[in-house]
């Protein structure tokens, strides 16, 4: 499964195009991802009921959720690391700074 567009090029010379095709069911694993994730109580409903309170709209902050969740899902398999709910939220507070 393709991610990226990518040209297909052999001897300097361009022979076709491959199109991304795991692009869509990603999107929409995250999207249905959001919306579950929105039942509960957590960091993620959080930030969607602090964006729908300062005026955006619905559609506009499922997608911002949707992509915080990408971009946690990627941190936590990468670092190893348990999910923490609470992490972003002492961050923002300066509550958690690092010892340099």
């Amino acid at each position: 499964m393709l991610l990226v567009r990518h040209k297909q090029i052999s001897d300097g010379r361009l022979y076709g195009n491959k199109r991304a095709f795991g692009k869509v069911q990603i999107k929409a694993v995250f999207k249905s991802a959001a919306i579950s994730v929105l039942r509960g109580d957590n960091a993620f409903r959080r930030k969607y009921d602090r964006m729908r309170q300062s005026g955006v709209a619905d559609k506009a902050a499922r997608n911002a959720v949707s992509r915080a969740l990408a971009a946690t899902m990627l941190g936590v398999w990468k670092s190893g690391k348990k999910y923490n709910d609470h992490y972003q939220e002492v961050m923002q507070r300066g509550g958690c700074r690092r010892q340099g």
